[in-house]
């Protein structure tokens, strides 16, 4: 088998496959290999066979591997007991684990409750595109434990109840490993990003990275996106991309970017509405934020006269821009020319199409 000939060989991924059982019971025997070094494996869109039991047992005789990515793959709620009790073994040694669009439920969180409150080693998890519903306020209690390492949890679009907001809005106050957090493409609604920003505008609140993409944040929430801004110095990253915030929104966040307690670092503003009326607020910024360093502007009809705006700002000698996302093709012959000249004059800056 190549999997214990090769030693070198680092990561394996199955796709788009029904593996039957003599076939999934062959490849767990070769995982469980001692000469097997792999460290990342990816299973997405298989169909397991009821001889899913050899699969799991995968994890906890397989130390060198990492990183399991599942997605896609549509889990029982038996065989997702089986993944669970493998991974509150001791001997699993996962540290990145990837379940988008897996088919889980609320029920399910029970079990993934029991992992993080057990298993120190899990550092990544991914439960996007699951619908869990008010079955996070479990995994909450977990988050919320000073056992819990996970640093990063991704939780786009997974049908997210207002109960949850109170909760997830515990675990950002009190869990001091948690740094990255998406949240993309939930219903949020003024009251529950007001919850949130209670404790993501706290100086003790430890994140790094937020995403709130497609969470219909209008103008009104800016205030509290503000007030984030320039009361946690720890928040680098912060994506708000297709959410109608509008130029009215956007002059709110350039004064809170403008604020010295504010270290943003990348700032997605992409399909937000705006229009060139924004864009003096946002070539301040340009001209005053020493910390930014990554801008996505893309899919905003800014029009010639707030790209000049922009470019007369990515001049100026303060501006530490590296990454301006603008979808070029959008814009007239003119525009686009302006563009390609001013990353020409400046090898340091990139503008993407």
């Amino acid at each position: 088998s190549v999997l214990t000939a090769n030693e070198n060989l680092g990561e394996l991924r199955v796709s788009d496959s029904n593996l039957p059982g003599p076939a999934l019971v062959t490849l767990s025997n070769h995982l469980k290999h001692p000469r097997c070094r792999l460290q990342k494996l990816k299973m997405n869109n298989v169909s397991f066979s009821a001889e899913s039991r050899f699969f799991f047992e995968v994890f906890t005789q397989s130390p060198v591997l990492k990183h399991l990515d599942l997605s896609d793959t549509r889990i029982s709620h038996d065989d997702f007991k089986l993944l669970c009790n493998a991974l509150n073994n001791p001997a699993c040694n996962i540290e990145n684990l990837l379940l988008v669009e897996c088919g889980l439920l609320a029920d399910d969180c029970e079990g993934l409750k029991e992992v993080l409150m057990r298993n120190t080693k899990l550092k990544v998890l991914d439960l996007s595109y699951n619908c869990l519903g008010n079955g996070l306020s479990l995994l909450c209690e977990a988050l919320c434990l000073p056992a819990c390492a996970l640093r990063g949890l991704g939780l786009v679009d997974c049908c997210l109840r207002e109960p949850c907001w109170e909760r997830l809005r515990d675990v950002v106050l009190i869990n001091r490993n948690l740094t990255h957090l998406d949240l993309s493409t939930n219903g949020l609604e003024d009251k529950d990003l007001n919850l949130l920003g209670e404790a993501l505008k706290q100086p003790s609140c430890y994140l790094k990275s937020l995403s709130l993409f497609n969470c219909f944040i209008t103008a009104n929430g800016c205030q509290d996106l503000a007030s984030i801004l320039t009361g946690n110095p720890n928040l680098r990253n912060l994506q708000i991309g297709h959410n109608n915030i509008e130029d009215d929104g956007v002059r709110l966040l350039c004064e809170a970017l403008l604020h010295p307690n504010c270290h943003l670092e990348n700032l997605g503003l992409d399909a937000c509405q705006l229009t060139s009326a924004c864009c003096e607020d946002l070539a301040s910024v340009l001209r005053g934020s020493r910390c930014l360093k990554e801008l996505n502007l893309a899919g905003n009809p800014l029009g010639h006269h707030g790209v000049q705006l922009l470019c007369a700002a990515l001049r100026h000698p303060e501006c530490g821009l590296q990454t301006l996302e603008l979808e070029k093709a959008e814009f007239d012959e003119e525009t686009q020319e302006l563009l390609v000249a001013e990353e020409e004059r400046n090898p340091c800056l990139t503008i993407t199409h």
